[in-house]
């Protein structure tokens, strides 16, 4: 059930809980305006599926229009490729970083290419990517995330290659893709 706040309707959502692209969306048609998870989260590289997955719930709830209120902290794995998306509150209640009040790294998709507007430091950087192999990982990146063992040597150098313009992130042995794709609750 929806909790009602000073700020708007925010759905608990149990930490650890699998991204459910429909049942984000239909939230957000709902008019909720965002999530709340129950327990307090720590995002490290010991249990790296979690962290990814948690990841990936941020960008795809920010995907869709929706704010993730959530309690804990990051713990080996850089913060700062991290900024764009919602931040955790510590235990003493001070966000690690932040909160973005527009979108600070998102990509747009077109035939054979992707666009990739990076805020994160500032100013725009516009980023056009056509490499196939790219644009290939920024698209369809099993559930947001992929192992590194899974990827082919063709594959492996493009996460590599976006890895260094801060597009994925590593979190154990696990790449997670970073912009987020805006995609209005109609889909």
């Amino acid at each position: 059930m929806a909790v009602p706040t000073a700020r708007g309707l925010f759905e608990p959502w149990e930490a650890g809980r699998p991204c459910d692209r429909a049942r984000l969306v239909a939230l957000a048609r709902s008019g909720l305006r965002g999530l709340r998870l129950t327990d307090f989260t720590t995002l490290d590289s010991g249990d790296p599926k979690a962290a990814a997955q948690h990841l990936t719930m941020l960008c795809e709830a920010a995907g869709v229009g929706l704010r993730v209120s959530w309690r804990g902290e990051i713990a080996g794995i850089p913060w700062q490729p991290l900024c764009h998306l919602d931040p955790p509150r510590g235990r003493d209640g001070v966000t690690a970083w932040p909160i973005p009040r527009t979108a600070l790294l998102l990509m747009r998709l077109g035939p054979g290419f992707v666009l990739v507007e990076d805020r994160r430091e500032g100013a725009v950087r516009r980023v056009f990517l056509d490499d196939p192999a790219q644009v290939r990982m920024l698209t369809t990146a099993d559930l947001g995330y992929v192992a590194a063992d899974r990827l082919s040597p063709e594959d492996s150098a493009a996460v590599g290659a976006l890895a260094e313009r801060q597009l994925f992130t590593a979190v154990g042995d696990l790449w997670v893709r970073l912009p987020v794709r805006f995609r209005h609750a109609t889909s």
